[in-house]
């Protein structure tokens, strides 16, 4: 018997230090403490850390180190300023020995990887680090206690032989218990306890609720949890958290001195965050830009990003918190229904829940209208139509041809089969611009300018006060300068204007007219003289 004792307790002992070694194995590092530093002593091989440090007063900060070094919290900086005193929480985040990665646009997450994430917590007092020493006393004055078994109304006073020398029992009770009054349990219990509207009082310096689950069989569930009231180091924090006993991590914890309604669940299941009256499934309160953040760390080898959704009475914005605290996003309080919309087809509907296009503008007070602003100077193309086969604009007066679509009221402009520049009425059906990539114009219709600048003068050869110079005079000034005097230089493959080209002509044509008339005068008045004669 003795032999089967030993081998049982020997098995015991054997899978509570498996246990331990893979609890340490899981951590990330192991911390040391001094007086002056908090080290962190890697328990995994990782290529970088990141530690997370907030403290009292809203106090944050963050330090990297490589994946060779050891990561250390320094209570007192090289200039000899010191930590406040207060309690802080840190987080330890490390990337893994691969690649730094990003995803494609439409990857789906991968799972976190949870042992790369480690956090924790230190005391500073009087400006050093308080040094965490055992459990306080009484946690282990459990230990070594003589069981009694009590059965109904009929106690058993046979006791289970164990070393007791202070003479405490141990009561077992294998049938119901009924405490018709308030309860309590723990060392600091004293006889007349003041249990004020308490029913059941746990009362000493190392408070915990083990649940123990000692199903064997079958597909019962065996997790155990615990109930943790603070922590039992000295220098430990304060706070009320659920422990995963099997895991060894805390997914529930609240700190003290957390505000009240710090999380509110509503019997219709509206949680609330600052508030006690959460009006939709999620509802955050807070007096100062109540936000949400949303931090992917290195822990799962992908770069680290963090994005802040937040709202006050300015704007609704999302702020890129990695890159500079950028705003990319923003709504500003008042902006009307379906400023931005998107439908199910992808359209995009500006000022519209029902758009027509990829981008529909819909404006009703005359202000729609679409800006894009360059204030560089380097050159480049600020709007680019793109299409797999001629690229249309069109321009529509929608008071004409909402009342008829086939009015002349709808231009387009763009390019044709051959990669012309066209411009077209879209009642009609043959091009009225056709520019070709060479240059060469052709127009459907007549050209009309709004008047030439007429330099040389046009139609004032005809008004007495005009200096008309005589024929000799203006053959003259021809041949000497190789040009008609009033239209000017004409030089091969020089660019012409031609409205004032043309009125420049007209007026030489008005001049060689007059010249004309004058000759075919005295013409006439020879033939006379020779007639007489």
């Amino acid at each position: 018997m003795k032999n089967l004792l030993k081998c049982a307790s020997g098995l015991l002992l054997l899978a509570i230090s498996l246990s331990v070694w893979a609890a340490d194995h899981d951590k990330l590092v192991e911390p040391v403490y001094f007086s002056q530093t908090l080290s962190l002593q890697p328990m995994k091989s990782v290529s970088h850390y990141l530690v997370k440090v907030a403290g009292p007063d809203e106090l944050y900060f963050e330090l990297d180190f490589s994946g060779s070094a050891i990561p250390a919290i320094e209570i007192v900086d090289g200039a000899g300023s010191s930590l406040p005193d207060g309690q802080y929480f840190y987080e330890v985040v490390g990337t893994p020995h691969t690649r730094m990665k990003r995803r494609a646009n439409d990857d789906n997450p991968p799972a976190e990887n949870p042992g790369m994430v480690q956090s924790g917590n230190f005391r500073v007092l009087n400006g050093e680090l308080v040094i965490p020493s055992l459990e306080s006393q009484g946690i282990d004055n459990h230990a070594n206690t003589q069981v009694r078994i009590n059965k109904g109304d009929e106690a058993d006073n046979n006791s289970y032989p164990v070393d007791d020398a202070d003479g405490d029992r141990a009561q077992v009770f294998a049938t119901d218990v009924i405490v018709q009054g308030s309860e309590c349990v723990g060392f600091d219990c004293v006889n007349g306890e003041s249990f004020g509207a308490d029913t059941i009082r746990l009362k000493e310096n190392n408070l915990r609720i083990h649940f123990n689950d000692t199903s064997n069989s079958g597909s019962f569930p065996t997790n155990d949890w615990r109930i943790v009231a603070n922590d039992s180091t000295n220098g430990g924090a304060s706070y009320l958290a659920f422990e995963d006993t099997d895991a060894g991590t805390y997914p529930f914890r609240v700190l003290a001195g957390a505000g009240n309604n710090a999380i509110y669940v509503k019997s219709g299941g509206n949680v609330g965050f600052g508030t006690s009256t959460p009006v939709l499934d999620l509802h955050v309160a807070s007096g100062n830009t109540p936000a949400l953040r949303l931090e992917q760390n290195t822990s799962s080898g992908f770069a680290a990003q963090t994005w802040d959704v937040a709202g006050n009475e300015t704007n609704f914005f999302i702020r890129d918190a990695t890159n500079g605290s950028t705003l990319p996003f923003r709504i500003r309080p008042g902006a009307p229904s379906s400023s931005i919309y998107i439908d199910t087809d992808g359209d995009v509907g500006l000022g519209t829940a029902s758009p027509g296009a990829s981008l529909h503008v819909l404006t009703s007070d005359s202000t729609g209208s679409i800006k894009v602003e360059d204030t560089g100077s380097t050159f480049n193309i600020q709007l680019e139509m793109v299409k797999n086969g001629t690229p249309r604009i069109r321009f529509d007066d929608s008071s004409v041809t909402n009342s008829n679509p086939n009015t002349n009221a709808e231009w387009d402009i763009g390019l044709d089969a051959s990669q012309n520049f066209i411009m077209r009425n879209h009642a009609q059906s043959a091009n009225v611009f056709t520019l070709s990539a060479t240059g060469n114009l052709s127009i459907g219709g007549t050209i009309t300018t709004v008047g030439g600048s007429c330099g040389s003068g046009c139609d004032l050869v005809f008004e007495p006060g005009y200096d008309l110079p005589s024929i000799d005079e203006h053959a003259a000034m021809m041949w000497q300068n190789k040009f008609l005097p009033n239209v000017g230089p004409t030089l091969e493959n020089a660019p012409i204007n031609l409205s004032d080209k043309v009125g420049r002509i007209l007026n030489e044509l008005e001049t060689a007219h007059i010249y004309i008339e004058q000759l075919h005068s005295r013409i006439e008045s020879l033939e006379k003289k020779l007639e007489n004669k």
